[in-house]
């Protein structure tokens, strides 16, 4: 499996509104390798439970909407943060969520070390994938999608667009249930 090391990198010499944005403009790269047939046999389990309204399609067309909304709404931040005042006021409302300082770095290290653990679960040979069908794959999977949720949701209080990515993790975990089944 040729997969990312990290989901949240921080860069020392990056701000965190910078090391914030950038971790969001990753994401929907991010989802699209994780649910590449290569890398997962997500797309298999969702063709499996194909019906009118659920569909790989369907799926692919919902990320890339999901994606545009996010991209645009952080294109958006990212010049506004050139006005006066905005930066500051932007700032704070991350701070008020705890995405600054020392927070910021523990989130960003918590959500890589449960990523961590699933790579370590899915293993490093060339045709290994994540399993969603898998229990001990879906156990620390999902511990991972739970955390990125965590943290997903606290920056939809800060930031438009975030929610629209946020549903397409859910619908990732949503799937998980089949090795419940």
């Amino acid at each position: 499996m040729e997969i990312f090391e990290t989901w949240f990198d921080i860069r020392e010499e990056s701000s965190d509104t910078e090391n914030v944005l950038l971790f969001l403009s990753e994401l929907p790269l991010k989802f699209r390798i994780i649910t590449n047939k290569s890398n997962s046999n997500f797309l298999l389990q969702l063709k499996i439970s194909e019906s009118e309204s659920i569909s790989v399609e369907s799926f692919l067309a919902a990320l890339e909407e999901a994606s545009r909304i996010l991209i645009q709404n952080l294109e958006t931040i990212r010049k506004q943060l050139y006005l006066d005042g905005y930066r500051r006021r932007f700032e704070s409302r991350l701070s008020q969520v705890g995405f600054t300082n020392r927070s910021l770095r523990l989130k960003a290290a918590t959500l890589n070390f449960h990523w961590r653990r699933v790579r370590r679960r899915v293993g490093d040979a060339v045709d290994s994938i994540i399993d969603f069908s898998n229990n001990p794959i879906v156990r620390v999977l999902r511990r991972f999608l739970e955390y990125l949720n965590s943290i997903l949701g606290s920056l939809t209080k800060v930031i438009p667009g975030v929610e629209a990515i946020k549903e397409i993790k859910e619908i990732l975990e949503s799937f998980l249930g089949i090795a419940d089944d």
